[in-house]
């Protein structure tokens, strides 16, 4: 009889385990439909596309319409330089720059590219055409203006365009410069409107003797916010910082053979320091140096 007893609990033990067994399979199974629901939880892909939540993707929105000049530096095409002006929509998201253009003529070109938000600068691709010159794809690198205290404009942009010798599969020597202002701009914190006597140091001048001189009398008025200066018979166009202290315009000085003047200043420049570098542009120079090379001393 105990002998009987003793295989009925070990029976009864091995019952007990296996259906403990049996239960924790279960359980690790549910462990596994949780598991398996927790991918569902992390497709915080869905969350995650955090990349619509940071403005990653999102299309560029309307900032504002810019007045805009562009002055002709380089046309190995026919030799003939232009100015082109007109209007602006800009549109921008935190990763894109881009801009509708209208000229006065009616042509319409869109430009569209990276916009490296917190340094505002962009640089944009795409087509364009010039008088003897067939659609082309230019590229524009180019920035709103910092001025002297480094805060970027809120309200003027500036670049310098190439033609892309990669989508134009070859250099087809073509570049300009880029202005533009918003149509209702505030003035900026100090009026440059004026006349300045300039003094001129030449490093360089293979354009003819364009630039051999010491010194030229300057006019400066505004259009809006575009710059506009006077010099002789010749009119320059270009852009001042919101501070009124860096300035960036270029000068067409004659349309065929090209020729053009490009400066850079800054009217926070040590005393003694030249205020401004200009570089000089002509379709007769064959050098393989630059057209010009001066310095510019403001008062």
């Amino acid at each position: 009889m105990r002998r009987c007893w003793m295989l009925f609990l070990v029976l009864l033990f091995g019952l007990a385990t296996l259906t403990g067994c049996t239960v924790r399979d279960d359980d690790d199974t549910t462990e596994d439909d949780d598991d398996a629901t927790g991918d569902d939880d992390d497709s915080g892909d869905d969350d995650d596309a955090g990349d619509d939540d940071d403005g990653t993707n999102d299309p560029p929105v309307f900032l504002d319409s810019f007045d805009f000049r562009l002055v002709q530096l380089e046309n190995q095409v026919t030799g003939q330089y232009d100015l082109i002006q007109g209007q602006m929509d800009i549109f921008v998201s935190n990763t894109v720059f881009l801009a509708e253009l209208t000229t006065s003529t009616g042509q319409e070109w869109t430009w569209q590219g990276p916009l490296v938000l917190n340094e505002s600068r962009f640089e944009v691709t795409w087509q364009m055409e010039l008088p003897g010159v067939p659609e082309f794809w230019i590229t524009i690198e180019g920035n709103f203006l910092a001025g002297a205290d480094r805060v970027a404009s809120q309200n003027c942009l500036t670049g310098l365009g190439n033609d892309n010798e990669t989508l134009n599969q070859g250099d087809i020597g073509i570049g300009f410069a880029w202005y533009g202002c918003q149509v209702d701009a505030p003035a900026a914190a100090i009026d440059r409107t004026g006349s300045y006597s300039v003094g001129v140091t030449t490093h360089g001048d293979n354009c003819a003797g364009a630039w051999t001189t010491t010194g030229w009398q300057e006019t400066w008025q505004f259009d809006g916010r575009l710059l506009v200066v006077s010099r002789g018979g010749f009119t320059g166009y270009g852009i001042v910082s919101d501070d009124g202290q860096v300035f960036r315009y270029s000068m067409l000085e004659q349309g065929s053979p090209g020729r053009t003047l490009k400066v850079i200043g800054d009217f926070t420049a040590p005393t003694g320091k030249e205020e401004a570098i200009a570089t000089g542009y002509c379709s007769d120079n064959t050098s393989g140096l630059p057209g010009g090379v001066l310095d510019l001393d403001y008062p």
